[in-house]
């Protein structure tokens, strides 16, 4: 959607508008190209329900020729995630826009309408200067007079009617099928040729078929532990991982010993690298997920009014037909099968590690014959198991909006740069609050409470509000039930005190500003410097308060009234959760460290003016704007305070995730501690990395990490799946 060209509303913005707010940039979307494939031209609107978009019964796909993509030079670059779009196969269930409008006809059939228009919000156009109301500023978006056109391997999905999740409740031995890939990405390369067909693998490649491999492992996978720290999300949902992949139990030290590298080992082990089988017996894999949906119905849906163990039994049937029936068969005789991941398009591997495949439900509920469903057809697909963990109980856009910023920070140009940094922000931000207004944060049998009290229309708008991000009038409505407070908030079982019972903490620790100076200066910051990368000004206006996080999340922080009392218990509350899970094995060898918010405060301290230090050191010609823009985890992405936010900041193992967590103290016991010298960074193997970083690296290989990093950097922004709304970005919602 096109924002307002209005000239009195854009005069009242412009007044209002601040040079320090970074200009918010859109994601382009890719025009529908002329192909003389199947796949219609969307550009005149959506696809009516006589329209075939792809034969049910058939299992290849065409590669559609190349489209272009007019853009504006002065504003856009190239995403690579938001010029691919992945089209899945169409099904009876799925994708068939004539079934999908008669299974909406009936009460039972409850799925999200259709997004914003072809016409409207995947049409590229030119604009004239408009300007995007932040929460606290207003930002300009200036008109482009240059179009420059970007060729691309991208097409449109096959609908702006993306498929709906609703089931008949008939069995029926195909229901549907995977998503595929339209067109091979660039990204995929390395897996698919020129055509889009896999190459042939050699004896040297890092493929290997394995078409006798022994399914040795089925028996032995089992769910790990998460590492990650600060996840209170998972702590609340029970069921948050019953999509996914076994995991096979690495070494668990019950002992610690210190290794080579002098780091104390103790715990649950990481895995080992990733051993990359691409094809199985076919037998094989359908016991595999034969044992995986059992699993996914004994832990979640058996707890959903209305299933039973023979609903539940029917409906195994119909998935694991539905599941089998997607695999790519390798062999003449069909009987080896390889997978691609339906949210990435790329190739997953049999064994235990990253890159195996994992059931997901797409959306958090269907509606079957009037039953809440999860697991249920067709809303159960197979994507790789990183994927997943990454994902957990977020709203499906999340993914392709995160992948949106991982690429977008490639982008040399730095005002373009940060420009398309603020669009992913403030979408995640955005989509963050869709799960929490909307109770995806609840386990299921909480949430199957709330929406099944919903009407049949509600559930599809809530639907279809997650599947798009658009501010429709039920996602207004479930906002002004919530204030600022509740979808920005540092603590999730902690309510804010008032000022007055604030201001002891506060006095308290007005002192620690100067020592933090004096620690700043060990880094080579001057004071103005640690002043402007690290602080924010306290609710009286007057003063400073430590504020290490993401300048993009400074608006919400001061309306917050974030002060030395937040600062404080924001840490204290990492600590807890850093003791008492993450590094509870430790802690029980006696490994663990006499530590509190206040030690926690001062360890945050010396991390982030080391960090500075280094991107100082790293990029001698970049501005105090682009060091703040660059204050990242690992993984390039931005850290905030804001519990259920997918960038919150955790504290997390450094080198791996099978070590003693310390923050580097060099204070011995029962002495006073000595925020200045009292940290050796050097002795530290604490680091500070945001839930989706910790969660999607959980305890897999280092070796694989990067892997994992690129699968998700490869989810597009537009998908079957989902239809991000170009105007998600354009501010961040407020609550009442």
């Amino acid at each position: 959607m096109a924002p307002s060209k209005n000239n009195s509303r854009k005069a009242k913005a412009a007044s209002n508008a601040s040079s320090a707010t970074p200009r918010v940039l859109r994601p382009r979307a890719v025009p529908a190209p002329a192909s003389p494939s199947p796949a219609p031209d969307l550009s005149s609107g959506p696809l009516s329900a006589s329209q075939s978009v792809e034969s049910s019964s058939s299992k290849s796909f065409k590669t559609p020729r190349r489209s272009t993509i007019a853009v504006k030079t002065t504003d856009v670059v190239k995403i690579s995630n938001s010029a691919r779009v992945l089209r899945p196969r169409t099904t009876p269930a799925t994708a068939s826009p004539s079934s999908a409008a008669s299974q909406s006809s009936s009460p039972s059939a409850t799925s999200p309408s259709t997004g914003p228009s072809s016409a409207e919000s995947l049409k590229t156009r030119s604009r004239s200067a408009t300007t995007v109301k932040t929460p606290s500023k207003a930002v300009e978006i200036e008109p482009s007079t240059t179009t420059r056109v970007l060729r691309s391997r991208a097409t449109l999905a096959s609908s702006s009617k993306v498929p709906v999740p609703v089931s008949d409740g008939r069995l029926s031995p195909r229901r549907t099928k995977r998503a595929r890939v339209a067109s091979p990405s660039p990204v995929l390369s390395p897996v698919l040729g020129r055509h889009g067909k896999r190459p042939r693998v050699d004896s040297g490649s890092e493929f290997e078929d394995d078409e006798e491999e022994e399914d040795d492992d089925d028996d032995n996978e089992e769910e790990e532990e998460d590492d990650d720290d600060d996840n209170e999300e998972e702590e609340e949902d029970d069921d948050d991982d019953d999509d996914l992949d076994e995991v096979e139990r690495p070494e668990d030290l019950q002992d610690a010993i210190v290794d080579a590298d002098g780091l104390v080992r103790v715990g649950p082990q990481p895995m080992k690298p990733q051993r990359f089988i691409r094809s199985r017996p076919h037998d094989l894999v359908r016991r595999k997920f034969q044992g995986k949906l059992r699993d996914c119905h004994r832990r979640t849906d058996r707890h959903l009014p209305g299933w039973s163990e023979g609903i539940l039994e029917q409906e195994r049937r119909i998935l694991l037909a539905s599941v089998m029936s997607s695999m790519d068969n390798r062999s003449s005789d069909n009987d080896t099968v390889s997978r691609l991941c339906d949210y990435s398009g790329r190739q997953m591997s049999w064994t235990p590690g990253p890159h195996s495949p994992s059931l997901e439900s797409v959306y958090p509920f269907i509606v079957s014959e009037g039953r809440i469903g999860y697991h249920a057809s067709p809303n159960v697909h197979i994507i790789s198991s990183a994927t997943n963990w990454a994902k957990s109980n977020h709203a499906p856009i999340l993914l392709s909006i995160i992948a949106v910023w991982m690429n977008a920070y490639e982008e040399s140009d730095f005002r373009v740069r940060k420009a398309q940094l603020s669009w992913a922000y403030n979408s995640a931000a955005n989509a963050s609050a869709l799960a929490y207004i909307f109770s995806l944060t609840s386990n299921h049998a909480t949430g199957a409470k709330i929406w099944s009290k919903w009407t049949p229309s509600k559930q599809r708008a809530v639907l279809e509000a997650l599947r798009t991000g658009t501010k429709t009038p039920v996602v207004t409505q479930a906002l002004k039930e919530h204030s600022m407070d509740d979808l920005f908030r540092p603590r999730k079982w902690s309510s804010k005190p008032k000022l007055s019972q604030r201001q002891g903490p506060v006095q308290d620790k007005k002192h620690a500003y100067p020592q933090m100076l004096q620690i700043a200066q060990k880094y080579d910051l001057t004071p103005a410097e640690f002043e402007h990368y690290l602080t924010i000004k306290a609710p009286n206006r007057l003063e400073r308060v430590f504020y290490p996080f993401h300048v993009l999340s400074r608006s919400q922080a001061e309306a917050y009234g974030w002060d030395w009392w937040t600062t404080i218990e924001f840490c204290g509350s990492m600590v807890i959760t850093m003791k008492s899970q993450c590094n509870r094995h430790a802690e029980a060898a006696g490994h663990g460290e006499d530590l509190n918010g206040y030690i926690c405060m001062f360890w945050m301290t010396h991390y982030f003016c080391n960090k500075i230090q280094a991107l100082k050191k790293q990029r001698p010609g970049a501005t105090d704007e682009e060091i703040r823009f660059s204050i990242l985890d690992r993984w390039n992405l931005p850290l905030i305070p804001w519990v259920g936010h997918p960038f919150k900041a955790s504290l997390c193992k450094g080198p791996d995730h099978g070590i003693a967590m310390k923050l580097g103290q060099t204070t011995a016991s029962g002495e006073v501690f000595d925020p200045v010298n009292g940290i050796d960074l050097t002795k530290s193997t604490v680091g500070l990395d945001t839930w989706f970083t910790n969660s999607a690296m959980r305890n897999f290989a280092t070796a694989d990490w990067e892997a994992i990093r690129k699968d998700l950097a490869a989810i597009p922004l537009h998908h079957s799946f989902w239809r991000v709304d170009l105007a998600l970005g354009n501010t961040i919602w407020e609550g009442r």
